[in-house]
């Protein structure tokens, strides 16, 4: 009933799902630029680096590319199972961390936040940033912009534990990012690298983020609209 509507036909597969087929979504690698490894200014360039396949492993959880894929979701907690989006659950696996909604360690936080990611215990204990104590690396989400259709994106506001300041992530297709960013910060070749990437048939997500100035506190970010 459906080849009336397929056009041209070149090629017909016959197939039983399993066999060249199957169900589900799966991370390929990452495409990180320069800045994204690390904190930090946004150098004068910012290209492209080595493609990552699979293990994420050696990436810092500090970096701006691992609290992103970690922190801008909207998974939540089910009878200790992580429910939403299967993009998002798989984007969230892959980095390790682990996700804890409203509860007792959240106090750690100025005020209370819906939810906290963690890095891995046994590399957590090993990156310590520092505040009025010592803590080991997580993440509170303070707000969250759920995906919207129109904008073709979602967005957190998070903040990490001890620092002072706020930051942004998004994700999302990414020429509407491409919209957003300011142009210097873009890789002088992020056209021709998605498109190669499109054409292999990857599906590819965009990631930004943006460090909010000092003076933006908790009441601002309760009023702040759609980054």
């Amino acid at each position: 009933q459906r080849i009336n509507v397929c056009g041209k036909l070149k090629l017909v597969c016959f197939d039983k799902t399993g066999t060249l087929t199957e169900e589900g979504l799966d991370l390929h690698g990452v495409q990180g630029t320069s800045v994204s490894w690390k904190q930090g200014d946004v150098p004068d360039s910012n290209d492209f680096q080595d493609h990552v396949v699979g293990n994420l492993d050696y990436l810092p959880h500090e970096s701006p590319m691992m609290t992103c894929l970690a922190s801008c979701h909207s998974l939540t907690l089910i009878q200790g199972e992580l429910t939403g989006d299967p993009l998002d659950v798989k984007m969230f696996e892959a980095t390790g961390w682990s996700l804890e909604e409203e509860g007792s360690d959240n106090s750690k936080f100025d005020m209370l936040v819906p939810s906290v990611v963690k890095p891995p215990r046994q590399q957590a204990e090993s990156e310590m940033i520092l505040g009025n104590d010592s803590y080991p690396y997580q993440v509170g989400i303070i707000r969250q912009f759920t995906f919207s259709s129109s904008a073709a994106r979602m967005s957190v506001i998070t903040r990490a534990l001890g620092d002072d300041t706020f930051q942004v992530f998004t994700k999302g297709a990414p020429e509407k990012l491409e919209e957003l960013c300011l142009p210097h910060t873009l890789p002088e070749d992020f056209h021709a690298r998605l498109k190669q990437l499109t054409l292999r048939g990857f599906r590819v997500i965009g990631l930004a983020y943006k460090k909010l100035p000092s003076e933006i506190n908790w009441l601002k970010i309760q009023k702040m609209k759609r980054p």
